[in-house]
């Protein structure tokens, strides 16, 4: 599964994850639809550090 955040922090940058995030948005669309009830499921969580 594609992750939204490199292990690698050089390749963490704010471009770095748009693109992905972007990436990953424009292929979900090829993914089947799960039903309703399983949406709970799943959460997506940032850490940020200023």
């Amino acid at each position: 599964m594609p992750a939204l955040v490199s292990e690698n922090q050089q390749f963490n940058g704010l471009q770095d994850l748009v693109h992905r995030y972007d990436s990953l948005r424009r292929n979900a669309g090829a993914v089947s639809v799960v039903p309703a009830n399983t949406a709970r499921d799943y959460a997506l969580s940032f850490n940020a550090r200023a």
